[in-house]
């Protein structure tokens, strides 16, 4: 008993990291949907972008110095991108491809620049704190710690603050805000690199976890544009990643109490990734529950 709740105790804890860092890559992507009207299928390129410059970066500045550049970096980055590739396109399916076009470039530069090679990233606080027959891994929490306070403080910052307020507002009435005076291509631009922002500081975080490589943006881009549908608001998107991510995870434990076998991660998250799938099938047949 005391061996399956600490399997349990441990699943729930990866599932509540998997979680914020998943979070942060859907606010990321949900609040440029919101205000630009297009999914970036970039998203996952610039997750990569912070991962990978905080390996090259660790060694001669350290981690937790890596961490702020590589999301500034990835963010200035990000503005740019904007501001050259997406603003002169106003056709919908153009941004698209535009957006999977710098996805595929980055991740073929980060290729050439850095190796396909999968690389480890030095964990920064490499204890661990004992419960029940499991060692948690400190840097685990202050991942999690981390990412909420980031959020929290995003929560404040659009609350708050004018221009997060200007945000707010082009995001439910593009023409009311111009009307305002609002500068909305500036909204834009900066909501563009606050999203990519955020894409890089997960990418960045677990990077201690599972190391980074070139096309590891592939890999969590497409579970968190399914959040980011069902979620339907960016907020709506954070409190999804929690769920699936804890559901993801205990599932394996779940399954070995039940049945002495436990199911593999990839087959676990197939199973959340066509539970979603089924729950956006059944919005689409049925749009008036999914608007009420």
């Amino acid at each position: 008993m005391e061996q399956l709740l600490g399997q349990f105790s441990f699943a729930l804890l990866n599932g509540f990291v998997w979680g914020w860092i998943l979070a942060l890559l859907a606010l990321g992507l949900s609040l440029i949907y919101a205000n630009l009207k297009w999914l970036n299928l970039a998203h996952g390129a610039f997750y990569m972008l912070g991962g990978m410059l905080v390996w090259k970066l660790q060694d001669s500045l350290g981690f937790w110095l890596a961490l702020p550049i590589s999301v500034l970096a990835a963010g200035a980055f990000g503005v740019i991108s904007e501001w050259l590739i997406f603003r002169p396109i106003h056709d919908p399916k153009r941004l698209l491809l535009a957006a999977i076009g710098l996805m595929l470039a980055l991740q073929e530069l980060a290729a050439i620049a850095f190796g396909r090679t999968p690389q480890s990233v030095i964990n920064p606080l490499p204890g661990a704190i004992g419960f029940l027959d499991k060692q948690f891994p400190v840097y685990w929490l202050v991942v999690a710690a981390s990412a909420a306070l980031v959020l929290t403080a995003l929560w404040i910052f659009l609350r708050r603050t004018r221009p997060g307020l200007w945000m707010r507002a082009v995001g439910q009435e593009r023409e009311l805000a111009l009307s305002l005076g609002i500068p909305v291509p500036l909204v834009y631009t900066a909501t563009f690199g606050l999203g990519t922002a955020l894409a890089a500081l997960a990418g960045g975080l677990i990077a201690p976890i599972i190391g980074v490589h070139p096309y590891m943006g592939l890999e969590i881009l497409v579970l968190a544009l399914v959040v980011v549908i069902i979620g339907r608001s960016p907020w709506g998107s954070v409190g999804i990643a929690l769920l699936i991510s804890e559901l993801e995870n205990l599932l394996p434990v779940v399954t070995q109490a039940l049945t002495g076998e436990a199911i593999s991660p990839t087959l676990a998250r197939v199973s959340i990734l066509t539970l979603l799938l089924g729950i956006l099938l059944v919005r689409a047949r049925n749009p008036e529950t999914s608007q009420s």
